[in-house]
């Protein structure tokens, strides 16, 4: 990635900005850092490099303008050792892929949630975070999907899936766009009315039980 210019960059601590941003509502600066890590970005820059297109290292050299102590033959390249060859098969790290996936699951505002009324954990989601605006226009939605967990928003509801490795529950936590703020809201797990959890501000929380591989469908 371009992100300095006379020195290393590491995937493991730099995509974490990403999150930092997101977390301080800094959204324009989270997408910003975290387009810079896309593999498009270094081949644009350095297109003579194989590493970095399918995969990559877990550091890179950037451009080492003013930088006498590295050799210019590594530009975009990764770093060397006898002890730790990262040079001979770079690909198989996998921090910058890992990394960059926690960046971009926080730009949508996924992240660990603890659910203090019922003792237990979960995931809550807050787009309004994302600088994605959802509007009141027919044609305003907004789709997040992950293996996980897989989440729609149109003008008038909240539509979701969650598809869980284990048994066991959660307590699932979805921030309000303050478009949705003047609708009276209605809770539903795999077509069954529940009663909607409005505990926490500007939220509503769906407790979710499950066995593994299940299909848990909900909507508001």
């Amino acid at each position: 990635p371009n992100v300095r210019t006379t020195s290393f960059v590491w995937p493991a601590i730099s995509q974490i900005l990403t999150y930092s941003y997101q977390y301080i509502n800094q959204p324009v600066l989270g997408w910003n850092n975290f387009l810079k890590h896309l593999y498009f970005v270094h081949n644009y820059f350095f297109d003579s490099i194989w590493l970095d297109i399918w995969g990559g290292p877990d550091g890179h050299i950037s451009f080492l303008q003013n930088n006498t102590t590295l050799n210019p033959k590594l530009q975009g390249y990764t770093w060397y050792s006898l002890v730790t060859p990262m040079t001979d098969f770079p690909v198989a790290n996998s921090n910058p892929e890992c990394m960059f996936i926690f960046g971009f699951a926080r730009l949508f505002g996924i992240e660990p949630f603890y659910d203090y009324n019922y003792n237990k954990t979960g995931i809550k989601i807050d787009v309004t975070k994302s600088n994605l605006t959802l509007s009141n226009e027919n044609d305003s939605s907004l789709s997040i999907s992950f293996p996980l967990i897989k989440i729609f928003y149109d003008t008038n509801s909240i539509n979701g899936s969650y598809h869980p490795q284990n048994n066991g529950n959660i307590s699932l936590n979805i921030v309000l766009p303050t478009s949705y703020s003047s609708l009276t809201p209605s809770c539903n797990i795999n077509s069954i009315p529940v009663k909607c959890d409005t505990s926490y501000s500007n939220s509503l929380t769906l407790h979710l039980s499950f066995n593994s591989n299940d299909n848990v469908q909900f909507n508001i």
